[in-house]
């Protein structure tokens, strides 16, 4: 409510019911405080003697500024013989707090000042409408807006050995809308046949999917760097409804490092932008640079620190291209749970594999599903506790981690991702291959140990009660892993000393797993089709082999 309402309500109390001595003029300004504190554009604009121009210029700025609380003060009501009159609206923007603050954070404020003037008509008082109501300076078309504006400098992904992983860097994306060309068809097959040299897996097919999804508006074909773009034979700009945007993005600066890993890392980043971010209150005319009117610059960010090892991921990469057949592969850091690196080769991507979706193990468990019966002797309340401490059946919530082609929601930290590592039923046993990461990280070390990626944020757990693995239980699962490995499926693997393995498939159309642990590290490989079993063992043989 406006101090100057507030003001005449208590004097229409002390008048006595029905009495209200404030002037036309003061009734008018009252109200159109009041419409305004509601974010109501259309009635504040019906106090002004041109509506419709009023209610479109409110509105832009109700929606640029998109307050979560406007206060108005009225000051110094003058009213003129002639009918006329003026006042000053001092108008307190509340934006909210800071992306992903907490409750108690201060909330971002500004304020404006503006002169109204106002003629009594014969439809009563009316504001008399100019854009500089709003703010002085404002021009038909104009409005006022508020941007977040990045701290600077900008915060790096940081691998392991501390070498930058991800930067941002400049980008352009190159968009198609089919409403805005007469042949759809034709401007996809030469917007493809442009990228080809860069981006090969850009077809026909992909553009004329995504534009029609689309159902006219733009639809993103893929983002280039500025030496991608420049490789090009033509300006994909000069084909009929595409358009080429320049803006910036976070990339991996070694593009030899593709891994699955780089998407949840994005959202992570992301997270400590926006809780670093500042904000800018600015006035927008047509055809002119904007005016600031307020702004506060955020503190810079932290790098964000992660597990990664590009090193591993260079050997992963190199191994799952070993067999034909979709195959991913994931290395975690024995002792600390530390996500080193993850692999899928060009068939696995194609087919949507994910490193958090829960695929068939069939036998590749069985000797863990001995051990756990022999350590419970019927005791199924023991049964629990011991697959709880094995990981078998937890929930992870891993920030930084993200399944690809997922959507995830930010929090106060980072982004992460809920998985269910194993679906432990004799009947369908599943696992993710996180999940499988977590089984042998919790065999490694006699209790669980959670993954991890980024070092910002915790990693969360729940379906069960973590703590040290039956001793017994896990020396039986010990041993028939060094059986395995030693004169068992993964026999045959070399360059492998102290391995400890499970190997298994789920029947002759797969899948297949390898669970590995070798020194500090815990292997973790999955194959489809046909003989996955023998296909994971070969990406292994390839794996060690390249890490001697």
């Amino acid at each position: 409510m406006s101090a100057l309402a507030v003001t005449a309500v208590a004097g229409s109390l002390l008048a006595g019911c029905g009495s209200d001595k404030r002037s036309g003029l003061e009734k008018v300004a009252d109200s159109y405080a009041s419409a305004l504190e509601k974010r109501d554009a259309s009635k504040a604009a019906n106090l002004t003697t041109s509506p419709v121009q009023a209610g479109e210029a409110i509105d832009a700025t109700l929606r640029g500024v998109d307050p979560e609380r406007v206060d108005v003060e009225i000051a110094n009501p003058v009213s003129y013989s002639d009918g006329s009159g003026s006042f000053t609206l001092k108008t307190t923007w509340d934006i909210g707090t800071t992306p992903h603050a907490g409750a108690d954070a201060p909330h971002r404020t500004f304020v404006t000042t503006s002169q109204a003037t106002a003629r009594h008509l014969s439809a009563g008082w009316r504001l008399q409408w100019n854009p500089s109501l709003i703010y002085p300076g404002l021009q038909p078309g104009g409005s006022l807006q508020v941007i977040d504006t990045d701290a600077k400098p900008v915060p790096k992904v940081v691998a392991a050995d501390r070498s930058t992983w991800m930067a941002q860097q400049p980008v352009n994306t190159v968009t198609i809308a089919f409403s805005k060309t007469p042949d759809p068809v034709g401007s996809a097959r030469a917007l493809s046949a442009d990228l080809a040299p860069v981006a090969p897996a850009i077809t026909t097919e992909v553009i004329r999917k995504a534009g029609a999804a689309a159902n006219g508006a733009p639809a993103t074909v893929v983002s280039l760097r500025d030496d991608d773009l420049a490789a090009l034979p033509n300006d994909p700009a000069t084909i009929p409804g595409v358009a080429v945007t320049k803006g910036s993005d976070l990339l991996v600066l070694d593009r030899r490092l593709n891994t699955p890993l780089s998407a949840g890392v994005k959202a992570a980043w992301q997270d400590i932008r926006d809780a670093t971010s500042g904000w800018q209150a600015r006035m927008v005319n047509p055809n002119a640079a904007p005016v600031i009117i307020d702004q506060q610059q955020g503190k810079p960010g932290p790098n964000l620190t992660t597990t990664f090892d590009p090193n591993t991921q260079l050997v992963l990469e190199d191994s799952v291209v070993e067999v034909a057949q979709p195959a991913a592969m994931m290395v975690l850091n024995a002792t600390t749970g530390g996500i080193q690196a993850a692999a899928f080769n060009s068939a696995a991507s194609a087919g949507d594999l994910s490193l958090t979706d829960s695929y068939l193990v069939g036998r590749t468990l069985d000797p863990v599903r001995a051990a756990i019966d022999a350590g419970a002797n019927g005791d199924d309340k023991k049964r629990g506790a011991i697959t709880d401490t094995l990981g078998l059946g937890l929930s992870f919530q891993v920030p930084g981690v993200q399944a690809v082609g997922q959507t995830v929601q930010a929090s106060s930290s980072t982004s992460s991702m809920s998985v269910v590592p194993v679906s432990f039923d004799k009947s369908d046993p599943k696992s993710t291959m996180l999940g499988m990461g977590a089984l042998g990280l919790a065999i490694a070390q006699g209790k669980t140990v959670l993954p991890s990626f980024v070092t910002v944020g915790k990693t969360k757990v729940t379906g069960g009660d973590p703590g040290t693995v039956d001793p017994k239980v896990n020396a039986a699962i010990n041993a028939a892993m060094k059986t395995t490995a030693a004169t068992g499926d993964a026999s045959d693997l070399v360059d492998a000393p102290g391995l400890r393995a499970l190997v298994g498939t789920n029947g002759p159309q797969g899948p297949g797993w390898f669970l590995g642990i070798q020194g500090n590290r815990v292997v973790v490989i999955y194959c489809e089709g046909e003989k996955s079993g023998t296909a994971s063992l070969a990406v292994a043989q390839r794996y060690f082999r390249e890490m001697r």
